[in-house]
């Protein structure tokens, strides 16, 4: 591993493969010992590999440590060794919600619903990579996802390394011994009264942001072709930039063509709307371009127990919003269905004539991640010519018609295939908001 000064991580889970053991290595042996900081999210890497029927990786109430047996492993066992480094700090998101009676009932497989630390962003001195990929092998075999890799932007790499200091100063601190310890009593995710948590989660973080917007602003004398906004989004604290500006370009744009891919479609009704009606106002001179991942290339299909019914909730609402565009034209959806590949890209991009937009990060542009979860996204607009052409070949890449297909209302519709029955439908409102 060539970083010299700090390494800075943020993703849903570090796995226990071949790969991650080589990244704890390379991070163990980097003669420059530099800084390390890793964030990931409590309930992932608390639950074993292998995960049953009964609860094998509960955290104690006294004392936080982790009962976990050594066989089969959780991800702490890598973070553990990368917590016994000197110049490290490794801690783990917990969400507030998940407390009390609600921890003790809901199972390993379902905890997650309530909010996930969900940033995927790694550092390395000046080199920040954007992904939608956590730092688990199966994300590197056969599934398609985006990775932006940005050079020698230390502002970026700054307000990462920040970000990541911000939210760690709000979780469980992993210790070398496997204990997990709040960073301070005042802010314990399941000790500390809700209403002090999240005040405390939303002051600093407005904080950090205030700070960073005063010490990374451009000047005004300056106009560069190409500008990059880093936003959050953590709607459970009240905190929404994504969102917002979002909904303000789309209602702004003209001339244009737009694109969206996710891994799990679940669009929040105020992106519908706003899809809906570029298409309907701009007809003749706009279209919208939708990538989403085919039954068979959801990383949960055929997957056992309740997630096994996770790709035929997303086709639920896929035809949901088939039926509200049947009459556009200028709206075109797409399946990815590349044999043995599952589909994880998600990302937004804005073509028009003078300029291109694109969205890269965590985000999957639903109600969780608008709601729930902790996500991050980076924002570029530029008018370089040579990043414009970069931006439409990555687009172009995701869309190959090799690995894709048309859908349709009418050919969903006769389709039997991955498909809620009748009676369970009534789930689907309660589901979007968690999916």
């Amino acid at each position: 591993m060539k970083a010299r000064n700090r390494v800075a991580l943020s993703t849903l889970y570090l796995g226990t493969g071949e790969l991650e053991e080589r990244l704890v290595k390379a991070l163990v042996e980097n003669p420059s010992k530099p800084r390390v900081r890793l964030l990931t999210d409590a309930t992932r890497s608390t639950r074993p590999i292998k995960v049953t029927a009964e609860f094998t990786g509960a955290l104690d109430g006294r004392t936080n440590r982790l009962n976990c047996p050594a066989t089969p492993p959780s991800p702490l066992f890598l973070l553990q060794r990368i917590a016994s480094l000197p110049n490290a700090r490794v801690a783990l998101y917990h969400s507030h919600r998940l407390r009390s009676w609600l921890r003790k009932i809901l199972p390993e497989r379902l905890n997650e619903v309530v909010g996930l630390q969900h940033i995927k962003v790694y550092v390395f001195d000046d080199n920040v990579i954007l992904s939608g990929a956590n730092l688990s092998g199966e994300y590197f075999n056969k599934r398609q996802d985006r990775a932006w890799l940005l050079k020698d932007v230390p502002e970026l790499a700054a307000f990462y390394v920040d970000l990541i200091d911000t939210i760690s100063s709000l979780s469980y601190q992993v210790t070398a011994e496997g204990d997990l310890v709040p960073a301070s009593a005042e802010t314990d995710p399941v000790l500390t009264p809700v209403a002090d948590y999240c005040n405390a989660f939303r002051s600093r973080v407005e904080a950090f942001l205030a700070a960073a917007k005063t010490k990374y602003a451009v000047p005004a004398t300056k106009a560069p072709d190409t500008v990059l906004v880093p936003l959050l989004q953590m709607g459970a604290y009240g905190i929404s930039q994504e969102y917002p500006l979002v909904q303000r370009v789309l209602q702004c744009v003209s001339k244009c063509e737009i694109a969206l891919t996710t891994g799990y479609f679940n669009p929040t009704r105020e992106l519908e709307e706003s899809l809906i009606s570029i298409a309907q106002r701009h007809v003749s001179d706009s279209s919208v371009q939708i990538l989403c991942a085919a039954p068979e290339a959801n990383s949960f299909f055929k997957s056992k127990g309740i997630s096994g019914g996770i790709p035929a909730a997303y086709r639920e609402m896929l035809i949901s919003f088939l039926r509200r565009i049947i009459k556009l034209p200028n709206i075109g959806v797409r399946e990815y269905a590349r044999p043995g590949w599952t589909f994880h890209a998600k990302g937004l991009w804005i073509d028009t004539p003078n300029a291109s937009l694109t969205l890269v990060g965590s985000s999957n542009y639903g109600y969780r991640s608008r709601d729930l979860d902790l996500e991050s996204q980076l924002l570029l607009v530029t008018r370089n010519t040579d990043l414009r052409r970069r931006i439409r070949a990555e687009r172009e890449h995701l869309w190959d018609p090799r690995y894709s297909r048309p859908v349709t209302l009418d050919g969903l519709l006769m389709s039997t295939e991955q498909r809620f029955k009748w009676y369970a439908k009534w789930a689907l409102p309660l589901l979007r908001r968690i999916m």
